[in-house]
């Protein structure tokens, strides 16, 4: 009896014909030109901030010693309360801290024009003398603070920066506090700093 033997030849994949290749290298290029454009809005997307950041440079600001008007019956009979001026002092530091931290400004010391400064103090109603003094530092702003006195239940807190070339205000920013304390002179501080001075745009520098 004859016995056949048959072996399976494995088939050979398809090969695409020439125009099939074509059509799919064509599509592949079409695919990979689609894709630049959105992966160059999700780089720019993330790049956009950072880089912004590095390019600004930090204005120059002198922060002025924090000044008390008080008009609180107290104020008027005991004068000035040792605790007070250390506050003021308190809020002088804290500002500068705040604002150095943020990356925004570059505080400059007002050491060099010290005496100058103590000889036309407050700042308030020295008629533009801030100015006079910031621009003898060399800073391009400077800041103001002032806590207004109303009892000692009811305080104002206010910042006023100005530009030093103009002397316009370009940023003011207020609140109301509850409480003679060092804790409620910082939370109406640290209130203005983050939610209105680095809140808002930076104020432009004259050129």
């Amino acid at each position: 009896m004859l016995t056949v033997t048959t072996r399976s030849v494995p088939s050979k994949p398809a090969v695409p014909s020439k125009s099939a290749a074509s059509w799919l290298a064509a599509a592949w290029r079409l695919r990979r030109r689609a894709a630049r454009p959105a992966m160059l809005v999700a780089f720019l997307a993330f790049a956009a901030p950072s880089l912004a950041e590095t390019a600004a440079e930090p204005i120059k600001v002198v922060v002025f010693p924090f000044e008390l008007v008080d008009t609180s019956q107290e104020g008027e009979i005991g004068g000035a309360r040792a605790d007070q001026e250390a506050r003021l002092a308190l809020l002088t530091t804290e500002l500068a801290t705040m604002l150095k931290a943020s990356g925004r400004y570059e505080i400059v010391p007002l050491d060099p024009v010290r005496a100058d400064y103590d000889k036309r103090a407050p700042m308030r109603g020295c008629n533009g003398c801030d100015i006079d003094l910031a621009k003898a530092l060399g800073a391009e702003q400077g800041m103001v603070g002032i806590v207004q006195k109303v009892s000692n239940l009811i305080l104002d807190v206010a910042l006023y920066v100005r530009d030093v070339k103009t002397g316009r205000v370009v940023q003011v920013a207020k609140t109301s506090i509850r409480g003679n304390t060092d804790d409620s002179w910082l939370r109406g501080l640290r209130f203005l700093v983050d939610k209105r001075i680095l809140a808002e745009k930076p104020a432009a520098t004259a050129n």
